[in-house]
């Protein structure tokens, strides 16, 4: 089962970075919808003495797990992991999503559960993303032209 769920949390990684550009090209509307969200989920605080990066991103984690897809709930947990979101940080935050959202919630917490175990768990699956993350974005020059977190 464990092997299914890498391997799935895997391809949606792969397909969502890949098309990632294309959509930024192709439609102005997810341009401007993927721009508002870096601006919101940016480094500055929205607010003087507003939350910080990470506990923004890990507030629309717990959002995405209350009725989003699988692929956005793996940018979420992808999203946070690479902001500094400790393990636990990102279990409390399942754990929330469990006691306010109901039962529906449980299928999502367990993909992002399986997801945050791809992303922080195993060194060997990170280096393989890696590598195939370099093969997904190099141009045509054979270079890495883009980073998406």
């Amino acid at each position: 089962m464990e092997n299914v769920l890498n391997n799935s949390v895997e391809t949606l990684a792969a397909n969502r970075r890949a098309l990632e550009f294309e959509l930024r090209d192709q439609l102005p509307s997810y341009q401007e919808h993927t721009d508002l969200i870096s601006r919101t989920l940016g480094e500055a605080p929205l607010r003087s003495k507003g939350l910080n990066q990470t506990n923004r991103i890990l507030v629309a984690l717990g959002i995405v797990l209350n009725g989003s897809s699988q692929s956005a709930i793996e940018y979420a947990i992808t999203r946070a992991v690479n902001h500094g979101a400790t393990e636990d940080m990102i279990l409390d935050v399942l754990d929330v999503a469990i006691l306010t959202g109901g039962g529906h919630v449980v299928s999502n917490v367990r993909f992002a559960y399986e997801a945050l175990k791809f992303r922080v768990v195993s060194p060997e699956t990170t280096e393989k993303f890696l590598a195939g993350a370099e093969n997904i974005f190099n141009d045509k020059k054979g270079k890495l032209t883009k980073n998406v977190s």
